[in-house]
C-alpha cells in the first residue's frame, strides 16, 4: 500500500486543446491566495508549476459525456488520506480547509447539483426526489469504502453510457454511494456556488464559485453583502 500524505487538493486536466489547463491555472492561482498546503494535478500534459505535484496519466478523449469518465477513473490517483477534488472551472474566494475536518466524520462531502434531475436508479427503478450531488467540489477519504464507491461510480457511469441513458456522471456517483451505504456530508452552496444556473439563494460568505464566464466585477461583489441574498446569472 502506498504511503499517503495527510491531506491536499486534487485537480484533473485531460486536455488536447489547452483550454482546460488555462482554466486550471486561474483556479489554482485563486486557491493559492488562501491555501498554502499540498496540491496535486493529475494530467496528460507536460506542466511545470511551483509548489504543485504532478501525476502524469495517459490521454483519453471523446465527447463531453465520455470525457466525464476521467473523473472517477483518476480520483484514486490521489496521494492524500483526505482529498478535496476541484473542477478547473472553480474560483476560490476564501479558505475552505475546514472541509478536511468534515472528512474525519464522513466518507465524502459535496453540495447537491441544483439543476440535476436525472434521478438515480435503485434496484432498477428511478428514485425520484433523491437529488444527485455536484461532483465538481468533492471531498473524499482514502478508505477502502471510498475506493469501492469510486470504482462502482466508474462502472455505473460506463453502464449508463452503454445504455444511452441521459445525464452525466453525478447520478452514477449517487447510485454507488447508495450501494455502499457511504456517509456523505451535504455541504451548503457556499462551498460550490454553481453560477451557470439562473439563480442561487446564498447566505454568509461564498468560498468557492463554480462556473465559466465569471467576470471580475461579479467575483468582487458576490460577497459584498453576506446576508441572505439571490445570486443571479444575470449578474455575470
Amino acid at each position: 500500500m502506498k504511503n499517503l500524505s495527510k491531506e491536499g487538493i486534487v485537480y484533473l486536466v485531460i486536455d488536447e486543446s489547452g483550454k482546460y489547463i488555462d482554466e486550471f491555472r486561474k483556479s489554482y492561482n485563486s486557491l493559492r491566495q488562501f491555501y498554502s498546503g499540498d496540491v496535486t494535478l493529475i494530467t496528460n500534459l507536460k506542466v511545470s508549476i511551483d509548489n504543485l505535484n504532478i501525476i502524469k496519466t495517459e490521454s483519453s478523449f471523446g465527447d463531453w459525456r465520455t470525457m466525464l469518465l476521467n473523473k472517477p477513473k483518476h480520483l484514486k490517483f490521489s496521494i492524500y488520506e483526505k482529498s478535496i477534488f476541484l473542477d478547473t472551472d472553480t474560483i476560490i474566494l476564501d479558505n475552505f480547509s475546514e472541509l478536511f475536518k468534515i472528512l474525519d466524520h464522513f466518507d465524502f462531502c459535496a453540495a447537491t447539483g441544483p439543476m440535476d434531475y436525472n434521478w438515480p436508479r435503485i434496484k432498477g427503478q428511478e428514485l425520484v426526489g433523491y437529488l444527485p450531488y455536484n461532483t465538481g467540489v468533492l471531498g473524499y477519504n482514502s478508505s477502502e469504502l471510498c475506493q469501492n464507491v469510486i470504482d462502482d461510480w466508474l462502472k455505473f457511469y460506463r453502464d449508463r453510457l452503454d445504455l444511452n441513458l441521459t445525464g452525466n456522471d453525478q447520478t452514477p456517483f449517487l447510485e454507488s454511494v447508495f450501494k455502499h451505504k457511504a456517509n456523505v456530508c451535504t455541504l451548503p452552496n457556499n462551498y460550490n456556488l454553481r453560477t451557470d444556473f439562473p439563480a442561487n439563494l446564498a447566505r454568509d460568505k461564498i468560498k468557492i464559485l463554480h462556473g465559466r464566464k465569471l467576470n471580475k466585477n461579479f467575483i468582487n461583489k458576490v460577497n459584498s453583502n453576506l446576508k441572505v441574498r439571490v445570486v443571479s446569472k444575470n449578474d455575470l
